[in-house]
């Protein structure tokens, strides 16, 4: 829920699904870049989220590179089961910062992405799975495991060397 609004700031309150857990509030600032540093409420910076809507393949090649596989975006948008599609919603970054992790963050700013997305008119949200890690395939399997206990599905990748793989939810 936004629970208030004041030029590039945004409060969120979310209440955790599990009740033992207390409610999580997030400080969303907004950079420079168009990027939004995401706070805990003491202020800290806890990590970085950035989204886009996309309106046509042409705006969504900018953040996805999708020109840049074969077939373009149509082999993916073939698995998506929804006639209607567009907005889409392209949750291009979400970092919670390793010292914060596992304290409900990523979920709750995923969550309010996805609340944003939808106030927004968006039909499905799309992202592309990224780590940071020594391990890529462990951490890429934990990612994809993650994205999909909030609902994402992951679209089949018919390109070899693309390895970073996309998943999407409709909304």
């Amino acid at each position: 829920m936004i629970s208030d609004h004041t030029g590039n700031v945004r409060y969120y309150s979310v209440q955790s699904e599990d009740l033992g857990k207390p409610t999580i509030c997030l400080e969303v600032l907004t950079n420079s870049d168009g990027s939004e540093a995401l706070r805990d409420e003491t202020g800290k910076e806890i990590g970085r989220l950035e989204d886009k809507i996309c309106f046509s393949e042409q705006d969504l090649n900018e953040w996805t590179n999708f020109a840049q596989i074969p077939g373009g975006f149509s082999e993916y948008a073939a698995q998506i089961p929804s006639p209607e599609f567009w907005p889409i919603a392209v949750l291009v970054d979400l970092e919670i910062y390793p010292e914060f992790r596992k304290r409900g963050h990523g979920r709750a700013a995923l969550r309010q992405f996805l609340r944003g997305a939808r106030t927004k008119g968006a039909k499905v949200a799309l992202l592309r799975v990224g780590w940071y890690d020594d391990n890529p395939a462990g951490e890429r399997a934990w990612r994809i495991a993650w994205y999909a206990r909030e609902g994402f599905r992951e679209l089949e990748n018919k390109t070899p060397r693309v390895l970073i793989p996309f998943m999407y939810r409709l909304l």
